[in-house]
């Protein structure tokens, strides 16, 4: 028994400390022969520096020790409720095949990441990064207190960061959130028929009343915490409706100089706001400023996102209007320079004064169907577009006169075009650029609840399968455009590989607007990327101005 029992104890002994060889074998071969390089603390492996605030930017420092390096996609800016904040700017990386996540983008060395606009307040940096012999560290965070000028941030910093959203806005001013305000400062304009040096004030007045109306904005949503919600609100079918009303009867007045005459009720009050819009006045100007802003703008751009986005979280609300007001004044400058330029090649009387004011009579009637198609369907859009292009045909007929040269040539175009449009709305197709085709069956599935949407998410986790997640609203002008750019043909591909929901919020509820804030978004276009585990991508996140490129980008890797 004895025997047996030292034979036992010998095996077990002998077992033991082969486990503790093969142990002790394994480390080494992770740490180097003879154990002569050990593996850095995490905070000396990255080490996470101070963060500076720049031109209402902020900037994060990391250093990565060389055999090191940290993962792209792991990168986060979070406020302390844990919300992502703004656009975080992450320098490209070089891809390495990963054992733990797959191939990846890695940065090695001094990172900077750049967060726009900068936040106040406390601010948690996420990272995550492993040593070149495949030992990964878990997620590391930094926390960091940021201030106003009190955190680096001075008076001149401050003015630089005003030069910035000025500059963000006349690069926004040409953009279809921007464009349409363009007729309205021409009708404030061309109803003046006095000195340039008054024209040039009341478009200014224009500009600055927009700027104002832009600042409101920033004060509203800092004090509501919710863009979305607001945005919702100014683009009701009421309010649309109203403002295709005020743009009818701004066109209606011009048209009066041809012997239209829009008879209103013999009310005082109703008499002067007809005589005030009429253009010319400072009231006048300064109304559709403000008009322009809370209903002209039906979509958010990235920029304008992130302000808002800042507001919401509990920022500075005076440096966010007075930010906003400079982002307004940048956007209306160039519309400003396009209404005096066009004015200084138009004679002060004769006919070509009125033929001028019928082209801004034709603008205010093309803002009117543009605002006003946001609240129709998309056959009765394209119904819309017949109507429109055939007026236009018929005003171009009307010019042209007797002999038959361009303008004929462009109404007959125009009036072909009208009929195509509306056998084409009454054959159900929906393409208002080709009327003449029915377009295919869309290549999403759409939603407009998100107990639907869940439904979605989850049989897509079930067959493995990422998604990429499209918020939309039909009275999102920019959504329109986005949309076409995801459908055409050469996106077919790259669209392939994930499945597309599209999310409409025209009819947004409480719970949508929630769910909107907890994604750090105050409207549409945006679209959200979810892995094939069902994990939401939030780095991944685009809103605004949409790219093909941006979204191919996106589905890399997903």
């Amino acid at each position: 028994m004895r025997t047996w029992l030292t034979i036992f104890l010998m095996a077990w002994s002998l077992l033991s400390h082969a486990s503790i060889l093969n142990t002790l074998r394994t480390q080494q071969a992770l740490l180097g022969d003879a154990g002569s390089e050990r593996l850095l603390p995490a905070e000396q492996a990255f080490t996470a520096g101070s963060a500076r605030v720049e031109r209402g930017k902020a900037f994060f420092d990391l250093q990565v020790a060389p055999g090191y390096y940290a993962y792209r996609e792991k990168f986060y800016v979070r406020d302390a409720a844990g919300r992502q904040l703004g656009e975080l700017i992450i320098p490209q990386g070089q891809v390495k095949s990963d054992l733990e996540f797959g191939d990846v983008q890695v940065l090695e060395g001094h990172v900077t990441l750049t967060l726009a606009p900068a936040p106040t307040g406390q601010v948690t940096l996420g990272f995550q990064g492993c040593a070149a012999r495949g030992v990964c560290y878990p997620a590391m965070t930094k926390v960091y207190e940021l201030g106003g000028v009190s955190e680096g941030k001075t008076n001149g910093d401050a003015g630089h960061s005003l030069w910035w959203f000025f500059l963000a806005g006349l690069g926004l001013a040409f953009t279809p959130c921007v464009l349409p305000t363009l007729p309205l400062l021409l009708r404030v304009v061309a109803g003046n028929t006095q000195s340039k040096a008054r024209n040039g004030a009341l478009a200014a007045i224009f500009v600055l009343a927009s700027a104002v109306g832009y600042a409101l904005l920033g004060i509203l949503v800092s004090l509501l915490g919710g863009g979305s919600r607001l945005q919702a609100h100014l683009q009701n079918p009421v309010v649309i409706v109203l403002a295709t009303g005020i743009f009818l009867l701004l066109a209606f007045t011009l048209l009066e100089v041809r012997g239209f005459s829009l008879r209103l009720p013999t009310i005082p009050v109703v008499q002067r706001l007809y005589l005030r819009m009429s253009g010319g006045s400072v009231a006048g100007a300064a109304g559709l400023g403000l008009v322009s802003t809370f209903v002209l703008s039906p979509c958010v751009s990235a920029p304008l996102a992130g302000i808002l986005l800042y507001l919401a979280q509990g920022g500075n609300a005076l440096q966010g209007a007075v930010e906003l007001f400079a982002l307004g004044v940048g956007m209306g400058i160039p519309m400003m320079i396009i209404a005096l330029g066009g004015q200084a090649f138009i004679p002060q009387a004769g006919a070509w004064l009125m033929r001028v004011k019928e082209v801004y009579a034709v603008l205010m009637l093309l803002t009117a169907a543009a605002i006003f198609s946001r609240i129709l369907s998309p056959q009765a859009i394209l119904a819309l577009v017949g109507v429109v292009t055939a007026g236009l045909g018929g005003w171009l007929y009307s010019l042209a006169g007797r002999s038959f040269g361009i303008l004929k040539a462009l109404a007959a175009i125009l009036m072909s075009f009208a009929l195509a449009s509306f056998i084409g709305a009454w054959q159900g197709h929906e393409d208002p650029v080709r009327p003449w085709v029915a377009l295919a069956v869309h290549p999403y599935t759409e939603v407009n609840t998100l107990a639907a949407l869940q439904a979605v998410l989850d049989n897509s986790k079930q067959a493995k399968r990422p998604v990429m997640i499209y918020v939309s609203a039909k009275w999102c002008l920019n959504c329109k455009v986005v949309e076409a750019r995801l459908t055409a043909s050469d996106m077919q591909g790259t669209l392939k590989g994930a499945d597309w929901v599209k999310l409409d919020i025209t009819e947004s509820s409480t719970e949508i607007q929630g769910w909107l804030a907890d994604r750090n978004l105050f409207g549409p276009p945006a679209l959200i990327f979810v892995s094939a585990a069902g994990e939401e991508q939030a780095n991944r996140q685009l809103v605004g101005e949409i790219e093909p490129a941006q979204v191919k980008k996106a589905l890399e890797g997903l």
